[in-house]
């Protein structure tokens, strides 16, 4: 097989590798206008995913979720659960932190509908092969992210020349089961992080309490045990 040397690094000879033109077509969603679009839910309407629902580094947000109504609506400008989509414009003027940034498509417990909207500011890949893990090609492009920004456009807020940087990307193609493997471990880590996160947030939020209290009396220093907060 032949080796490849790429700009990350060598990839193993018996790993199968292709550009990410030849495992994916990229599709833009919709170009909406902002009286379609709505921070509240719109009770006919559909939750909408754009620039503001990715992550710096990929992924969702939380609460990265707008809503939408439209009439122009067709059926490529709806995502559903597991799809993979990737950020084709940056925020504002910050030269490319979230330009090419993919994030796995996942739905609020609460949301009833099987699809969504994305924003023509995304790309959803649509793959052409069977034998590539979506998680494991999104670990992978949150892994290049930073490449996609020598393909920009603009001299403003940064697009993506799609066509170009999915012709020239090149996408690791191990086993099937070895991708799985990989994917295993990432989100052992992702699962710490998560949970580490969230004991952050709580101490910051007790942290808060207790300065309010203590800066004005309520709560006196002799009814605090030191040891007790370590």
């Amino acid at each position: 097989m032949t080796e490849y040397e790429t700009e990350i690094g060598r990839f193993p000879k018996d790993w199968e590798v292709k550009r990410l033109s030849e495992i994916a077509e990229l599709q833009r969603g919709l170009s909406y206008s902002g009286k379609e679009k709505s921070k509240d839910e719109i009770p006919d309407g559909y939750l909408f995913l754009t620039l503001n629902s990715i992550k710096e580094g990929g992924g969702l947000k939380e609460d990265g979720w707008t809503w939408i109504k439209s009439d122009r609506l067709k059926e490529r400008h709806f995502v559903r659960e597991g799809d993979i989509v990737i950020a084709n414009t940056d925020i504002g003027m910050q030269r490319g932190h979230i330009l090419g940034a993919p994030a796995i498509v996942r739905f609020p417990e609460w949301y009833k509908k099987d699809k969504a909207v994305f924003s023509h500011h995304i790309s959803k890949l649509l793959l052409k092969v069977s034998n590539i893990d979506v998680n494991f090609l999104f670990y992978y492009l949150s892994f290049v992210q930073p490449l996609a920004r020598k393909y920009h456009t603009g001299t403003g807020v940064w697009g993506l020349n799609v066509d170009s940087w999915a012709k020239d990307l090149l996408v690791p193609l191990p086993p099937l089961e070895e991708q799985k493997k990989i994917v295993e471990i990432f989100k052992v880590f992702d699962n710490k992080i998560e949970t580490e996160t969230k004991y952050l947030e709580h101490m910051k939020r007790l942290k808060e309490k207790l300065l309010a209290a203590l800066m004005t009396g309520k709560i006196r220093v002799n009814s605090i045990a030191i040891g007790d907060l370590k």
